[in-house]
């Protein structure tokens, strides 16, 4: 018998099926049958059920072997009378052809779930069980396609090492359905009522994959959890956790899959040991030899632990700093949708003298030490003098990139060059000025809380900050009347490249037609000036007047944010040369330049001197290979922003973020979705969009030359780059907004209401 999804359904009835599991009752019939003889076929319909029913197609083209034109046809729900069966399945009898056939089936009504099983991951085979749930007690919002906030996500690994209880009999059936088949790609649609599972369609879904199982990688990620998270000498902390946010973030900067070159790239400069030098030098705690940042699986996961130790003042005592990173930890825990956001809502990094966090697990004068060492290094730090050292040092960094450039010496050495003054004079200066950044932003938040300024005079004196976004809107206007060169515009910013550290990504000069278009560049606004309130001066002069006067403060404010941006503009571009010496040198050895992604850094880094070329070419390309088989194996290992112990990577539910709402303001406006890399050349159809887009960093400056009415992104927190973009030139936005993004199509019409914190598809 020739299955489809009706005879699928009879096929299974016929099957010894597990006791806890029922096909609803069902009748089919062809379509050309019933226009022939409606009404014996509508009593035939209310003789056979007992309660309401569902029309359902059942097109020859299908759920059959070689497609599935899933959702291609309608379904309809229809009272147990002749007059709404009749209009029920003409509603499906439109869309299918005369010798299509359609179910009717028993209608259950107001399940404790219903959901969508795919026994693989449906786009690349990867060797989990994905269940997508809903429990509104309506079976078809699932299906349906449409915005579905209360759906959730599980992933189960088929190793089955781990899966929670209340899915255990779930799987069960889902294994029977497999043996069934002999298939273990399966698509069903089930619900559950009770202790009952409802089956309302099973199909095969097409083989064009190889399937490729991971056990043993999934078990070295388990080993490798297990010791991170055991109880480390020089660290407090009993428990841990592992975030693909929680600072630094990774997810944000170089995507949950980077290329092996973008990682180890990223670990280097920054998250092996720099990140904890600018630590210490603002007067945390030294945490050092340990690293940030681990590699599970090909996907970058902060050490929280680690992370947390490295925010407690350097002279703290021992009990006071074990007691907060336990708390903290925990909290996080428990509250992991923060993860993105920590030092908003979890551990405090420095003294904020217009709020404080009520800290009720800390005793009144364990609270006030530790306050006491947070307002040092706070003080210590709000300070206009150090900036200028830390500007002489970006400057520095470009003096000494020009310089390399021009010297007679191989592409080898002026990559170790690079690498070494971008993180001493480059990455150092700049986590110093995000931290401060964050201060200041801080601080700014706290004012419109305690209601020292409202929102329209916090946006005024955002857009009074002049950043990196603004100077390049402005030099393009210049450039599209003439009065700069385009070769003086590339000089400042032709380095950046939309996601900083993938080497596959062009930059401005050599992508500037795709990523500019003069026709449709934002018009230049005149902004209106920033002007200090007597209350907002007083209010500081009364908290901080000894260290800084209100003046010097809002100068503080504004410079630390536009520094910030403009010092990730000039340690990018060490990267930019980074990527063009490997060029180079990749063509000196005769290596293809589209592998060099799959390079691992460090191999360059630890190339010996005396290496001849032709043995040094040898060790590259097994090290390329090697790390092309092992990316195109990771690359199907899902795993949770957020791990709390092993068994997370085994069975996880896809998490839900809480979004960061950006300015106050309500837009309605079309989609435009920005694949990574692969879509950029349709820029000129930004205007009036809002666009989506999976993570941003500075290399994606170029969107805001245009008028678009939105941004919305996966990945970012309240502090993140596109965050502070569009605080400053006051665009609506929705940052991080995780996996509900995945919901938005090109074309949607959406409206945002930023003050409600609301979106909704129209």
């Amino acid at each position: 018998m020739k299955l489809n999804k009706g005879t699928t359904l009879l096929y299974l009835k016929n099957k010894k099926l597990p006791n806890n599991l029922i096909i609803p009752k069902l009748l089919i019939f062809k379509k050309k049958i019933y226009l022939k003889s409606r009404i014996k076929i509508l009593n035939k319909i209310l003789n056979f059920f007992d309660k309401d029913v569902i029309i359902r197609s059942c097109a020859n083209d299908e759920d059959v072997e070689n497609k599935t034109n899933a959702g291609k046809y309608s379904s309809c729900l229809s009272k147990l009378n002749s007059r709404e069966l009749s209009k029920a399945i003409n509603f499906v009898c439109d869309k299918i052809k005369s010798n299509d056939q359609f179910i009717v089936q028993t209608f259950i009504k107001k399940p404790d779930s219903s959901g969508v099983i795919f026994t693989r991951c449906l786009n690349d085979n990867a060797p989990y069980i994905v269940i997508n749930l809903d429990n509104s007690k309506k079976t078809n919002l699932i299906t349906s396609g449409k915005y579905n906030p209360t759906m959730k996500t599980f992933y189960i690994h088929r190793s089955l090492r781990y899966v929670p209880r209340k899915f255990r009999e779930l799987v069960k059936i889902i294994s029977y359905l497999e043996k069934i088949f002999k298939n273990e790609r399966l698509d069903i649609e089930f619900a559950r009522k009770g202790k009952f599972f409802f089956l309302f369609q099973c199909r095969k879904l097409l083989k064009k994959i190889k399937t490729i199982e991971l056990n043993k990688e999934m078990e070295n990620i388990e080993k490798k959890i297990i010791n991170i998270f055991k109880e480390q000498p020089g660290l407090f902390g009993k428990k841990n956790m592992l975030s693909n946010m929680a600072d630094w973030n990774p997810a944000e900067i170089i995507g949950v899959k980077p290329y092996p070159l973008a990682i180890s790239l990223y670990k280097s400069l920054v998250t092996d040991d720099n990140w904890s030098k600018q630590r210490k030098m603002f007067g945390y705690k030294d945490v050092r030899p340990y690293p940030l940042m681990y590699n599970l699986g090909g996907s970058p996961y902060i050490d929280v632990r680690v992370d947390f130790n490295s925010f407690l003042p350097s002279k703290l005592d021992k009990h006071i700093s074990k007691k907060i990173i336990n708390y903290f930890i925990n909290f996080l825990r428990k509250n992991n949708y923060y993860h993105d956001k920590v030092e908003f809502f979890t551990i405090p990094t420095f003294f904020n003298f217009f709020s404080k966090k009520k800290l009720s697990f800390l005793s009144k004068q364990e609270k006030e030490k530790f306050y006491f060492y947070l307002k040092k290094i706070t003080i210590e730090n709000l300070n206009l003098r150090k900036i200028e050292n830390e500007k002489l040092e970006i400057e520095d960094l470009n003096k000494k990139i020009f310089e390399i450039e021009s010297k007679n010496i191989s592409n080898l050495q002026k990559i170790f060059l690079h690498t070494y003054n971008c993180k001493k004079n480059g990455i150092l200066p700049f986590a110093s000025m995000a931290r401060k950044a964050f201060i200041s932003k801080s601080i700014l938040e706290s004012w419109l809380i305690k209601g020292y300024m409202n929102r329209e005079i916090r946006d005024i004196f955002f857009s009074n900050i002049s950043t990196v976004s603004k100077e390049i809107n402005k030099n393009l206007y210049y450039l599209s009347i003439n009065k700069i060169s385009k070769k003086n515009f590339l000089e400042s910013y032709g380095h950046l490249r939309p996601s900083t550290y993938d080497i596959d990504s062009k930059n401005y000069k050599e992508n500037f037609k795709n990523y500019f278009d003069f026709k449709n560049l934002k018009v230049l606004k005149k902004e209106t000036n920033f002007i200090l309130s007597e209350k907002l001066k007083k209010k500081i002069e009364l908290k901080i007047g000894k260290i800084l006067k209100a003046e010097e403060l809002i100068q503080y404010i504004k410079l630390t944010i536009a520094l910030r941006e403009e010092f990730k503009l000039e340690f990018s571009r060490s990267i930019d040369y980074i990527f063009s010496n490997l060029k180079k040198f990749f063509k000196k050895i005769k290596i293809n330049e589209k592998k060099i992604k799959y390079l691992d850094y460090n191999i360059i880094l630890n190339a010996n001197s005396d290496l001849s070329l032709t043995k040094f070419r040898k060790i590259i390309l097994n090290n390329i290979n090697l790390n092309l088989l092992n990316y195109k194996k990771l690359s199907l290992i899902k795993l949770p922003d957020t791990i709390n112990s092993y068994k997370d990577i085994y069975f996880f539910e896809e998490q839900r973020s809480k979004p960061n709402y950006i300015t106050n303001k309500k837009i309605v406006s079309s989609i435009i979705c920005l694949e990574k890399k692969r879509n950029l050349n349709i820029v000129s159809k930004l205007t009036n969009k809002i666009v989506v887009i999976e993570n941003a960093d500075p290399g994606y400056d170029f969107l805001f030359s245009y008028k678009i009415s939105g941004l919305i992104t996966k990945y970012g927190g309240p502090n993140s780059h596109m965050a502070i973009r569009c605080e400053e030139l006051n665009v609506p936005a929705i940052i991080g907004m995780g996996n509900l993004i995945d919901n938005f199509k090109n074309n949607n019409i959406v409206e945002i209401d930023c003050m409600r914190k609301k979106i909704k598809i129209i």
